[in-house]
């Protein structure tokens, strides 16, 4: 060690040694642990920064001091509780008082709901709130809705939305989905807690043991006369040359069973599906149908409104369908259009030859418990929000389940999958398709989804280009919340379709391609491809990702809280 060296240690010695014996210590808050000294002339230089690295904003030692090893290796100040530039101080470079990015500390942003925040003091404010909400309780989590500025229609939460002093007043409160004497029900509305189940026991001719045989589904579990075993099964009426075959059905005293028989084909109790055929053998169609509206021709529709819009005449469309016409129309999008993607062009002619009937909304989560016991989605526990959380191969699977429910034809062969029940994901290695001409149920080609969401417009959304109004027909990143909501809530578009442009993204059909520069009929995509198209947005999509062009591949095997999907029928 070098005499200075020596001399230095003996001098802050015999200092320390004076201070105590005076009685007067200060002991600092910071301590280094102690180091070997190193022969400075045997010490290898320095590293020097290499040319152009970034250099210490700390500046240089005083001249002919001599930095001791403490342990610390100086960097640049960060916000982090730590003292990295080894000046004995701790984060000194920052503004704990009015800072709104550490608001009181390191990492403590400060970001109220619905307001822009201010850091004062160190505590976190609210600076002032967006239109429509105010900061009623003086709390750092933000503002609150307040009136008298309406922020939309009336829907149960609890809350005024359009400032009328009334709150969840003249609501939908009807049970769609629902046949027979359930049809009846109504939804009960709990204010904040949002809907509550229907209230299926004030109906009349409820039951909550079913034993009436009448053909209607008096318990309001999705299932008719389930109490009559023999309900169906095979008999034979008259004598001799009168003698007939049929199936057991209810009698005239809605308790018994008797044998309903017509010559070459059994008679059903009534005409209670919505089907165009004539199920009793009465030489009418679809008479005791409930919701069930034959169309009467384009020339006799007026103004074409839903749910025939234009379509054939006879046509029967189900309550809670939509029909949709043949015709033509240009899919994709222009390429002034904003927000446009390279994938939505070129915009091409494309003709649709055949009707078909279309969901009103997306699939709920009481349609698919019908089906199947799964409940895969995420957001579960409630009835009229879209099922979620499902693979292109689930959606397949309900549209085949819907078929074989109504004995028609089977527009999917799921081959080579993996086992997994429909809603638990699902995944198969081959899809064989019927085609569009299938009399079942499938997923809407992407040409007849988009023909369907425009509604003959050609504008960026169903209504136009105006993305302002979106907020009155579809639950998107502005006002979805982050969550799905019941379905049919807000605006459908013309032909009687709700939810085109949000809630939650649907599966279509194709496979994902690159379009093609040519006028295409009927078209179905690729017939090979890795992804399947989805469309229409979701409660959590920016607007531009919500247009009627817009269009992306994803997985088939993806199960995700914001897809879902919607069924078609081709019309006959």
């Amino acid at each position: 060690m070098r005499s200075w060296q020596r001399s230095l240690q003996r001098s802050s010695l015999w200092v320390a040694v004076g201070v105590l014996a005076a009685g007067c210590v200060s002991i600092p808050e910071w301590s280094f642990d102690e180091v070997e000294a190193v022969d400075q002339s045997t010490a290898p230089p320095p590293p020097q920064p290499e040319m152009g690295a970034p250099q210490s904003d700390m500046g240089p030692l005083p001249d002919g001091a001599v930095e001791p090893d403490l342990g610390c290796v100086r960097t640049d100040e960060v916000c982090n509780g730590r003292d990295d530039d080894c000046d004995r101080e701790v984060d000194e470079d920052f503004d704990f008082e009015g800072d709104v990015t550490h608001c009181g500390g390191c990492g403590r942003a400060c970001r109220p709901s619905r307001a822009v925040g201010a850091c004062v003091e160190g505590v976190c404010t609210v600076a002032s709130c967006e239109d429509g909400f105010a900061d009623l309780d003086d709390g750092i989590l933000g503002c609150e809705y307040m009136c008298p500025t309406a922020v939309g229609d009336e829907t149960c939460d609890g809350v005024d939305e359009d400032c009328d002093g009334s709150v969840d007043e003249e609501l939908d409160r009807s049970v769609p989905d629902q046949f027979g004497v359930c049809a009846a029900a109504m939804r009960v509305c709990n204010g904040a807690e949002g809907w509550g189940p229907p209230d299926f026991e004030a109906v009349d001719d409820y039951q909550a043991d079913e034993d009436l045989c009448d053909g209607l589904d008096n318990d309001c579990d999705g299932l008719a006369d389930e109490a009559q075993e023999d309900l169906g099964g095979p008999c034979e009426v008259g004598l001799g040359v009168c003698r007939q075959a049929g199936v057991r059905v209810c009698g005239p005293d809605r308790r018994s069973v008797t044998c309903g028989a017509d010559p070459g084909m059994p008679a059903a109790p009534d005409d209670a599906v919505c089907d165009g055929i004539d199920s009793d053998c009465d030489g009418r169609v679809d008479e005791d149908a409930a919701g069930c509206l034959r169309c009467a021709g384009p020339a006799a529709q007026e103004g074409l409104e839903p749910p025939c819009n234009g379509c054939p005449e006879g046509v029967s469309v189900p309550a809670g369908w939509a029909c949709v016409p043949p015709g033509s129309f240009e899919m994709g999008s222009p390429e002034g259009e904003v927000g446009r993607t390279p994938r939505e062009g070129p915009q091409h002619e494309v003709r649709l030859t055949r009707a078909f009937l279309i969901g009103e909304t997306e699939v709920t989560q009481r349609a698919w418990s019908r089906v199947f016991e799964t409940e895969p989605s995420f957001f579960g526990g409630n009835p009229r929000r879209p099922v979620e959380q499902v693979t292109w191969f689930d959606a397949a699977a309900y549209a085949n389940a819907l078929s074989e429910a109504e004995e028609r034809e089977v527009c999917y062969t799921l081959e080579g999958c993996n086992g997994a029940a429909p809603g638990d994901g699902l995944v198969c290695a081959e899809v064989v398709f019927v085609g569009v001409g299938c009399g079942g149920y499938r997923l809407p080609t992407e040409a007849e989804w988009e023909y369907a969401t425009r509604a003959g417009g050609d504008g960026r959304f169903w209504f136009g280009d105006d993305e302002g109004r979106l907020d009155t027909s579809d639950y998107f990143s502005v006002n979805g919340r982050g969550v799905t909501h019941d379905v049919g809530q807000l605006a459908p578009n013309p032909w009687g379709l709700y939810d085109v442009h949000g809630n939650v993204w649907e599966w279509v059909h194709d496979r994902y391609a690159a379009y093609e520069d040519q006028i295409d009929e009927d078209p179905v995509g690729p017939a090979d491809g890795m992804q399947r198209v989805r469309r229409g947005g979701s409660f959590g999509a920016l607007s531009a990702d919500a247009r009627s062009a817009f269009r992306e591949g994803l997985d088939p095997s993806m199960r995700l809280s914001r897809g879902g999907f919607r069924v078609v029928r081709t019309v006959r």
